[in-house]
């Protein structure tokens, strides 16, 4: 008698629709979106805290200034195919080190482009000790085919707008009145 049965696996978190690591945890996904890039501020009222995320302009970043004194982050937002989950969520990147090495891997002649390669992210440590790592993986090519199905109904600039970006495009925002 087994422990476990072999086909036992833990569940995800399946109301998620971003990406979030735990210290120790790790996580296979694929780039399906260009990032959208902003500046994002939190601030906190008797309410509790919120954010707020503007374009990556120079009025966007004046636009948060005014609001806070702590000085806006530049945060990349893209589309990825969690493997594990089989389903689309945003990765939300305000991190030097993890858009650093996406920055040198898209370069690089060796892997170019994140859409072609599945990616596995690490996350190590707590508060100001967490460490990113970001692993290249194989296969090289187009992402699977499951994995751009649903990417129409997805608008990622509802990031900027405070909005589900999951939920924008269900609307029938196509419908003309």
């Amino acid at each position: 008698m087994a422990f476990l049965p072999k086909d036992y696996e833990a569940p995800q978190n399946s109301g998620a629709n971003y990406v979030r690591l735990e210290s120790g945890e790790a996580a296979k996904f694929r780039v399906v979106s260009s990032p959208l890039f902003g500046w994002e501020v939190w601030t906190e009222d008797v309410e509790g805290r919120k954010v707020h995320r503007r374009e990556y302009t120079h009025e966007g970043y004046d636009a948060l200034t005014s609001i806070s004194t702590d000085r806006p982050k530049h945060f990349w937002s893209l589309i990825v195919w969690d493997i594990a989950m089989k389903k689309l969520v945003i990765w939300h990147i305000t991190q030097r080190s993890i858009k650093e090495d996406l920055t040198a891997l898209s370069k690089s002649d060796d892997w170019g482009d994140p859409v072609n390669y599945d990616l596995r992210i690490t996350r190590t440590g707590k508060g100001l000790e967490t460490k990113w790592t970001v692993t290249p993986v194989p296969p090289i090519g187009s992402p699977p085919p499951e994995a751009l199905t649903g990417l129409k109904d997805v608008d990622l600039e509802e990031v900027l707008r405070g909005g589900d970006p999951f939920a924008a495009r269900k609307k029938g925002d196509d419908i003309p009145f």
